[in-house]
């Protein structure tokens, strides 16, 4: 899949799926270094919508999408597709990484893997090329003086058949651990994406992910001509150009990620009219601007 005309090289987007309890946020605060995502010590579920949060780390902009709990039987499956939906807006022109974060604290169960088939039936088996099982609770096998190789070993079956489904891509986590350790994981994390985008030669993507790309895309386009011809007329000068489009791609994903009843098919109407208010918006501001009513910055 060819890079997107608007996809930047240091911009990597991770996607986190797991069960409720398993560590998904914790895990999402670890790679971002600060406490993006709530967690609950109860273990019950927090992250009830797709909830994104970025940084910038290891020369990358990165950003983190936690989802709601997709193997939590209480969740009704039209409401896990719904997010899951919103999250290929949200993280368009595709994830550089799945990361199914499991507990070694709790036992694998065949209902964990069956809508782990689900989800991969509704993306595309292409989506395990960027799967990467990232287990939590590292310390506990330190207590138990098991190696991850042992742990391996031990798992069920049908663990172990998802692991090979992914070609053996897994990395152990420690969110307890000094601050010098979690820098560490999440660097061997960040190169173990690197080398299996460059291995793949891009970010995952599929036909909604086109889809929805080609529509953000259009109004990046009418929203960066409309800034320059006001800039222009302004006789100001340019932002640089990958600034600019970062900035509104940004605006474009927040809207996105505060949409309620999300579906795939609203995902053009919804950048449509984004894209319509960022340019009532700039008329609006270089117009007042022209007649030194606003300061230079906005």
């Amino acid at each position: 899949m060819a890079c997107s005309k608007f996809d930047f090289e240091d911009e990597m987007r991770l996607v986190l799926l797991g069960k409720t309890g398993g560590g998904k946020s914790s895990t999402g605060n670890c790679i971002l270094n600060e406490n993006a995502f709530r967690v609950d010590i109860g273990g019950s579920s927090v992250t009830e919508k797709c909830c994104r949060r970025c940084t910038s780390r290891f020369g990358k902009y990165i950003h983190v999408l936690d989802t709601p709990g997709m193997f939590d039987t209480q969740t009704p499956n039209d409401t896990v597709l719904m997010e899951m939906s919103k999250c290929i807006a949200i993280t368009s022109p595709g994830p550089h990484a799945f990361l199914l974060v499991i507990s070694v604290r709790n036992r694998f169960s065949q209902e964990e893997k069956e809508t782990i088939e689900k989800f991969v039936s509704y993306f595309g088996e292409e989506i395990l090329k960027y799967f990467i099982v990232l287990f939590t609770g590292k310390d506990d096998l330190k207590r138990h003086n098991l190696s991850e190789e042992m742990y391996i070993n031990k798992v069920p079956d049908s663990l172990k058949y998802i692991l090979k489904k992914c070609d053996d891509r897994c990395i152990f986590f420690d969110n307890l651990a000094t601050e010098e350790e979690k820098n560490q994981q999440v660097q061997r994390l960040i190169d173990m994406i690197d080398r299996n985008v460059r291995k793949n030669g891009s970010y995952f993507s599929n036909a909604d992910y086109a889809a929805a790309e080609k529509a953000i895309e259009k109004v990046e386009k009418d929203i960066l001509s409309q800034s320059k011809r006001e800039e222009r007329e302004c006789h100001q000068g340019l932002d640089e150009e990958p600034n600019e489009q970062r900035n509104v791609r940004e605006q474009i994903r927040q809207q996105i990620e505060h949409e309620d009843n999300w579906t795939i098919e609203n995902i053009i109407k919804v950048v449509k009219v984004v894209g319509g208010i960022f340019i009532q918006v700039l008329d609006f501001y270089y117009s007042a601007k022209r007649k030194g009513h606003v300061p230079d910055a906005l």
